[in-house]
C-alpha cells in the first residue's frame, strides 16, 4: 500500500491514479518502471495468480510431509467486519458476549480437500443449535472458513462459482464469497432483492432463524385497507349534520314549561273586587269548554315533568313532547270546529282549522331543523308546507276579496290597529321563511324564525289587550286570557316544534 501524493489516502502499489482525488500518482507513468517490477504487486484484492501459487505450495508442503502454513502472517492480517449478533439469542445461550470486531481471514478449502492438504478434518454438520451450544472450535493451523455478515451460511443468493485448477480438483470458495487474496475480483451480477431475509437469517433485533412471514417483506402488496369511519372530506357535511343537538335541551325545556304550567294552573285566574277565583272553580261549571283549559294546563304540566324525569331516548322523548304539545293545541280549535259544524258550516273556518293543524306539525319543527341540518332537504320540504299552510287563509277568497288586501289596507290606514299590524307582520315572517331554500352555509335566520312564530300567540294577545294602554282593573280581571293561556300555548309550541324537530332529527344524523 502507498499513500496519494496529494490527498494522502491508502491505494494500492499498482496505482497509477487517485480514485479519490484523481491525481496521478509519482512513477506511475507509461515510462517509469513499477516500484513492484520484476515481482508480483501484492494489492488488497491479492494478485493474479495467486490461487494458483496456494495451491502449489501447498502440494509441495504435502508431499515434503509438512503442515500448510497459512496464506497471511501476522503481520498480514485482513481485517474482516464480522457478524454482531443481537440481544436475542435463542433460550439457555446464557449472557451476550460481543464477539470481535476484526479477525484475521483464512483460505477456506473445502471438506474433501482439507484432509488431502494435510489439515484437520472438518468440524462434524449439525443444526445451528448444537454449534453454538458446543462453543467455539479447537484452534488448528489448516485454513478455515470465514463467516461474513454479507451473505447467510450456505452460500446463497449469488456465490461465486467454484475456482480449478489446471493440476487438482475443484477448489470451493466459503458460503460468503471469496476470501480475499483469492485471484481477481469477478463479478457476480446485481445484488438479488428479496422480499423476506433468507432462510436462518433473522429480522433486525429478532432472534436468529426468526423473520417476516412470507410476502409481508419489502415489495410485498400491501392489503387493502377498510375505509375509516369518518374521512377528512365529509368533515363539513358532518358539521351540518350534528349528533342530537336537543338532547339536553329538550330536557331543560320540559321541565322549565312543566313548572311554568303547573303555575299557571295554580295562580289566580281573575281577582274582582278584591276576591280571587282559580282554575278549578271552573271545573263546576256546565259547559265542558269551560272546564278544559284547565284541565289542559294540570294535564300538560304533570306529563311534561315526568317526560324530563323519565330516562328515555332521544326518539322517544321528543316523539312524547310533540305528541303532548300538539294535542293540547289543537283540542280546542277541533272542538270549536266540531260545533260549528251542525249550526252554520263555513269554508273558511275549516281551511284555517286544516291549515292550523299542518302548520303547527311542519313550520316550526322545519325551521328548527333547517338551523341545525342545512345539507338536509326534509327541513326545507316541512317550511315550505308550514309557509303555504300560514298564507292560505289570506290567499283564499272570501265574498269575493282576498283577505290579505284587507289586512294591507287595514295595516296602512289610520288608525292602525296594532294587532292588524302584528297579523300582517307575521305574514311577512311567513314568506322570509322561503328563505330556507339557500345554500348550506347560511342559516337563513330559521332559529330566529322559529322562536318568532313560537312567541305569536302571546304578541298577539298582548297587542289586542294593551292597545288602548293599561287598565289595571281589565287587566286583573282577565289573567288567565291575558297571561295564563297565552303562556300555556307558547309552551305548548315550544314542546311540540322541539319535540317532532328531534324527532325526525334522528333520521338525519350521518353514521
Amino acid at each position: 500500500m502507498k499513500s496519494c501524493v496529494k490527498c494522502g489516502s491508502d491505494l494500492p502499489d499498482s496505482a497509477l491514479h487517485c480514485v479519490f482525488c484523481g491525481a496521478k500518482q509519482q512513477g506511475a507513468g507509461p515510462d517509469s518502471p513499477s516500484p513492484a517490477a520484476g515481482k508480483k504487486s501484492k494489492t488488497m484484492m491479492g494478485y493474479p495468480g495467486m490461487a494458483a501459487d496456494v495451491l502449489k505450495k501447498a502440494q509441495k508442503q504435502r508431499e515434503a510431509g509438512v503442515t500448510p502454513e497459512p496464506v497471511y502472517s501476522d503481520t498480514d492480517e485482513v481485517p474482516v467486519v464480522r457478524k454482531r449478533l443481537g440481544p436475542h439469542q435463542g433460550p439457555g445461550q446464557g449472557p451476550h458476549k460481543a464477539p470481535a470486531v476484526h479477525e484475521k481471514a483464512t483460505v477456506a478449502l473445502s471438506p474433501d480437500q482439507a484432509p488431502q492438504l494435510g489439515g484437520p478434518p472438518p468440524p462434524a454438520q449439525g443444526s445451528g443449535r448444537e454449534r453454538r451450544d458446543s462453543g467455539p472450535p479447537a484452534p488448528h493451523s489448516g485454513p478455515v472458513g470465514a463467516e461474513t455478515a454479507y451473505a447467510p451460511p450456505g452460500g446463497s443468493f449469488g456465490a461465486p462459482p467454484p475456482m480449478h485448477d489446471a493440476s487438482g480438483p475443484a477448489v470451493a470458495p466459503p458460503s460468503g464469497g471469496p476470501a480475499p487474496g483469492f485471484g481477481p475480483a469477478q463479478h457476480y451480477g446485481s445484488p438479488q432483492h428479496y422480499d423476506s431475509p433468507p432462510p436462518g437469517m433473522g429480522g433486525l433485533g429478532g432472534p436468529p432463524g426468526y423473520g417476516p412471514p412470507p410476502g409481508m417483506g419489502r415489495g410485498a402488496p400491501s392489503p387493502a385497507h377498510a375505509q375509516p369511519p369518518y374521512l377528512a372530506s365529509e368533515t363539513e357535511g358532518r358539521h351540518w349534520a350534528p349528533h342530537e343537538p336537543w338532547q339536553q335541551s329538550l330536557k331543560t325545556l320540559l321541565l322549565v314549561f312543566g313548572v311554568l304550567l303547573a303555575a299557571c294552573f295554580v295562580a289566580p285566574w281573575a281577582v274582582v273586587a278584591g276576591k280571587a277565583s282559580f282554575s278549578w272553580s271552573l271545573l263546576s261549571a256546565e259547559a265542558f269548554a269551560q272546564k278544559l283549559p284547565p284541565l289542559l294546563l294540570a294535564g300538560s304540566a304533570l306529563l311534561a315533568l315526568v317526560f324530563a324525569f323519565t330516562p328515555l331516548s332521544m326518539k322517544g322523548r321528543g316523539l312524547a313532547a310533540g305528541l303532548l304539545g300538539f294535542a293540547c293545541l289543537q283540542t280546542l280549535p277541533v272542538l270549536q270546529f266540531a260545533q260549528t259544524v251542525g249550526d252554520a258550516f263555513s269554508v273558511q273556518l275549516l281551511v284555517g282549522t286544516l291549515t292550523g293543524l299542518l302548520a303547527t306539525l311542519t313550520l316550526i319543527p322545519g325551521l328548527l331543523l333547517r338551523g341545525h341540518y342545512r345539507e338536509a332537504l326534509l327541513p326545507r320540504i316541512l317550511t315550505t308546507i308550514g309557509v303555504l299552510c300560514v298564507l292560505a287563509p289570506v290567499l283564499i277568497p272570501v265574498g269575493g276579496s282576498l283577505p290579505l288586501v284587507g289586512l294591507l289596507k287595514a295595516s296602512f290606514s289610520a288608525p292602525v290597529q296594532i294587532s292588524t299590524l302584528v297579523t300582517f307582520v307575521y305574514v311577512v315572517l311567513a314568506v322570509l321563511a322561503l328563505l330556507v331554500w339557500l345554500p348550506p352555509s347560511t342559516g337563513a335566520g330559521a332559529g330566529i324564525l322559529a322562536w318568532l312564530f313560537i312567541l305569536q300567540p302571546l304578541l298577539l294577545t298582548w297587542s289586542a289587550a294593551f292597545a288602548d294602554g293599561f287598565d289595571f282593573g281589565v287587566i286583573k280581571a282577565g289573567l288567565a286570557t291575558i297571561f295564563y293561556l297565552p303562556l300555556a300555548a307558547v309552551g305548548w309550541l315550544t314542546l311540540s316544534g322541539h319535540g317532532i324537530a328531534a324527532f325526525l332529527g334522528k333520521g338525519l344524523e350521518r353514521p
